[in-house]
């Protein structure tokens, strides 16, 4: 989808390190899955653009970053989603040069979301 692609790429260009373009991981991890796939994503992204006025941990691109990331791994049947998710946003995110408390953040962000 390609307004989630936009999401990604302006949220990576927002951090201050360069990000690695992973859109292709990103875009494949969530394929092929009648839920938590992209256009699931592209809802979470209408609304938070539908938001007035996004409250301070939505407008920072960690949120962002978060936001697609979260069901990175998915499978139904596991109760670890998450916190697989998270780590895989970790690491990537820790390849790219992202500082220890930004990722910490962006970590959380995502186990929010079980």
């Amino acid at each position: 989808m390609k307004e989630v692609a936009e999401f990604y790429h302006h949220t990576r260009h927002q951090l201050s390190v360069e990000i690695q373009d992973r859109w292709t991981s990103i875009e494949r991890a969530y394929r092929s899955r009648p839920y938590h796939n992209l256009k699931h994503l592209a809802e979470m992204i209408g609304h938070l653009r539908a938001a007035p006025e996004l409250p301070a941990p939505a407008a920072s691109p960690l949120f962002g970053m978060a936001l697609i990331y979260h069901d990175y791994v998915y499978r139904p049947t596991r109760g670890n989603n998450e916190a697989r998710s998270a780590e895989v946003c970790g690491q990537h995110l820790s390849e790219d040069g992202l500082p220890a408390e930004q990722l910490h953040r962006c970590r959380e962000l995502i186990m929010a979301t079980k």
